[in-house]
């Protein structure tokens, strides 16, 4: 009976880890192919906005009210990216690495006129949690 219980125990070990390996597998397909759903989305932004957005020289006030808005409508886009990663963040759902990573373009980004001038309309009906804003306005010039 000492060798079939042996064995029993060491069925469920390899059970166990196998189903281990699984999750942890998983786990990270799961990471990469969020990290590639927040990846091409910002791409569409960023190809959906001004060449020049990220020039000191560019002014949502330059554009016609037509063009204006279409802009804004991709500023906000990108500030609802920003928002949603941010809360992935503050939850534990992302890893510190992709989040710093996407921190400094955020940083980046927040500091261009443009995206200042956007912040500002589209922050004016408080769109946005409170928690999001202050960090916007945290990180802006900081």
């Amino acid at each position: 009976m000492l060798f079939s219980e042996a064995i029993s125990v060491l069925a469920v070990f390899v059970a166990l880890v196998a189903l281990w390996w699984e999750v942890k597998q998983n786990t990270q397909q799961a990471k990469i192919q969020n990290f590639l759903a927040y990846t091409q989305r910002y791409q569409e932004i960023m190809a959906n906005l001004p060449c020049d957005i990220d020039r000191d020289s560019f002014s949502l006030d330059s554009l016609d009210l037509q063009k204006n808005e279409y802009v804004l409508r991709w500023i906000r886009a990108y500030y609802d990216l920003c928002s949603e990663e941010y809360y992935l963040y503050r939850q534990r759902l992302i890893d510190k690495n992709v989040w710093l990573l996407w921190e400094m373009g955020m940083k980046d980004s927040f500091n261009r006129r443009g995206f200042v001038e956007g912040w500002e309309f589209v922050q004016s009906n408080q769109y946005y949690s409170k928690s999001f804003a202050e960090y916007v306005g945290k990180t802006k010039n900081g």
